[in-house]
C-alpha cells in the first residue's frame, strides 16, 4: 500500500501512526503539516521508500526510520 503525492499536504495533525503494510510514503505527502511532530511506524512495518519532501515543513525534530527502507529520496 502506498500513500498518495501530497495525500495529507497542509492538513492540521499532530501525530501519524504509519501501518505496517504501508510500503511507500510518496513525495510530499505530509509537506506543510506544520503541527505534525510525532511519527510512529508500526512494529514489523514494510515501508521501503519515502519520496522526497515527505515531511517538509512540519514540526518533526525526531524521526526513527524502519531499518528496512531502502531508499530516502531528497
Amino acid at each position: 500500500m502506498q500513500i498518495c503525492n501530497n495525500e495529507f499536504k497542509g492538513i492540521l495533525i499532530e501525530t501519524i501512526i504509519i501501518p505496517s503494510h504501508v510500503n511507500t510514503i510518496q513525495e510530499q505527502t505530509f509537506c506543510s503539516c506544520k503541527n505534525l511532530c510525532n511519527i510512529e511506524f508500526k512494529n514489523n512495518s514494510e515501508l521501503a521508500l519515502i519520496g522526497i519532501n515527505a515531511f517538509q515543513y512540519s514540526s518533526i525534530k525526531t524521526i526513527i526510520i524502519p531499518s528496512q527502507v531502502t531508499c530516502m529520496k531528497n
